[in-house]
């Protein structure tokens, strides 16, 4: 059977065991006994009346706050910072052959690394490549490529075009700023009616662009193709 005085022992943590049992009420702070102070720059700044206090303190832990603050060093010397768990975060270091090339990474999957045209239409084209398990190392637009590209990229403006509505009315797309950013130097309509109907067309008019053909940057695939693409694979059953 355990006594008392090994009841005490057990539970103390330190690195010595104090000469009494001193009362956890007469300590400040004594309800958070293992919380951390985020600030760091305040915990380490003195505050008025509080060296009185820490006279209150056993040996034994006046030697264990001692060790912190001399490991610790001066805060504002501190990059990492200390995390709420008790450790600080510092930087990473790669491990031997790191980083890993890509084409190493994709070899699990059974994939393989391919260059696509840069014409502006380049997200077509990775989508292509992708779902076709394409091997080859530069995708080149032959007949056959582009005809099956553009069914991909007809199939996700058509999504475009259905959601566009819903979109507009849930306040996921726009209307006015996207015609700005496609149309910089055009104004765009003020009422979202006629700038919803503009940017239909507008998706209408890229759905019949091929994707061999070289577009502007301000018609660069942005979040509601990429939407609209997630959407396309879902409903094919891609992964």
């Amino acid at each position: 059977m355990l006594s008392v005085a090994h009841t005490d022992l057990s539970s103390y943590v330190g690195s010595s065991q104090p000469s009494c049992t001193q009362s956890l009420a007469s300590i400040t702070g004594s309800e958070f006994p293992f919380s951390l102070d985020s600030e760091l720059n305040q915990a380490s700044t003195p505050v008025a009346g509080e060296e009185s206090k820490s006279s209150t303190h056993t040996e034994g832990d006046n030697s264990r706050e001692t060790g912190v603050l001399l490991n610790s060093g001066p805060a504002h010397a501190q990059t990492p910072s200390l995390s709420q768990d008790g450790f600080s975060i510092e930087g990473t270091k790669p491990a031997p052959g790191m980083p890993q090339q890509l084409p190493t990474f994709l070899v699990p999957f059974s994939g393989s690394l391919t260059k696509i045209p840069a014409n502006g239409q380049c997200a077509y084209a990775a989508l292509y490549a992708s779902t076709n398990a394409s091997v080859e190392p530069r995708l080149q637009f032959t007949s056959e490529v582009v005809k099956d590209a553009n069914m991909i990229k007809r199939s996700v403006h058509t999504l475009m075009m259905i959601n566009l509505a819903n979109d507009v009315e849930c306040k996921v797309v726009d209307p006015y700023r996207e015609l700005k950013r496609l149309y910089p130097s055009q104004p765009a309509p003020l009422d979202v009616a006629v700038a919803t109907a503009a940017l239909y067309t507008h998706y209408e008019q890229e759905r019949n662009r091929s994707v061999n053909a070289h577009i502007p940057s301000e018609f660069w695939a942005g979040p509601e193709v990429l939407r609209a693409m997630a959407q396309y694979l879902r409903e094919r059953g891609h992964k």
